[in-house]
């Protein structure tokens, strides 16, 4: 990879083969064309995708390891001293990593706090601003029916957690590893942070990532609004229906 690299993508998954040419589309894409993305995969078979692809670099396991190790070890891997979180499996617009770049001039670690989601069975589209207290919010999850649920309120662990939106210095993370753990190893790795590291909150209004949670996805949110699902392609485009379609 080229010295002059200005970001590292790091995707770390594991059965979800079939959605790797959606998430090359993503980086490729990308207005920032001086990035690199790195997948570890410790699916049992290894993947053909990426082999010959430019700015790609494929890692293949078959001993299944954390999320937390796989993050760990592709940042060590990574040619960039800027890192970014892809999730294998959500949108990026091709503005995302220069939106977030640009961010980054006056900090070490950039983070969305205001952002879009999608929930496929429900067919529902909705907006979570984590850094706002409504009376109540909009349940997200898979196969049920999207529902209110009382105010979480302001809290940490939602705001500065779902790393699919991080971008930073590698310099933060030397001093600070991932934990060897699958869930919540972002948000651990946030509180651990020395407080030197300066950080920023950003809101995505324009439409950057569409964090969707597919029918094989357990994870669950709690967006502040729920939006009409026409609002869909004027904030992604038409080029977003191949991804909630999957």
């Amino acid at each position: 990879m080229a010295a002059n690299t200005q970001v590292s993508v790091i995707v770390p998954t594991f059965g979800r083969q079939k959605l790797f040419p959606l998430i090359y589309d993503c980086f490729l894409n990308q207005t920032i064309k001086t990035a690199e993305l790195l997948i570890h995969d410790d699916s049992p078979e290894r993947s053909s995708f990426f082999d010959g692809l430019p700015g790609v670099r494929y890692f293949h396991s078959r001993e299944r390891l954390s999320i937390g190790r796989k993050r760990n070890f592709l940042i060590e891997q990574a040619s960039s001293e800027v890192i970014a979180h892809f999730d294998d499996d959500d949108y990026y617009a091709p503005r995302y990593l220069a939106t977030m770049l640009g961010h980054l001039q006056d900090c070490d670690f950039v983070n969305i706090g205001g952002w879009f989601a999608f929930c496929v069975s429900e067919r529902a589209f909705g907006y979570w601003d984590t850094t706002q207290q409504p009376l109540v919010h909009f349940l997200f999850q898979t196969n049920k029916p999207v529902g209110l649920v009382r105010s979480l309120g302001v809290q940490d662990a939602y705001m500065r957690g779902y790393g699919f939106k991080y971008l930073y210095r590698k310099s933060i993370w030397k001093a600070c590893r991932f934990p060897d753990r699958n869930h919540g190893e972002d948000y651990e790795w946030v509180k651990k942070l020395p407080e030197t590291v300066r950080m920023k909150t950003i809101i995505d209004d324009v439409g950057l990532v569409l964090h969707i949670i597919h029918t094989s996805n357990s994870s669950r949110c709690f967006p502040t609004h729920h939006l009409p699902i026409r609002l869909l392609g004027r904030f992604f485009g038409d080029e977003v229906q191949r991804y909630i379609e999957t």
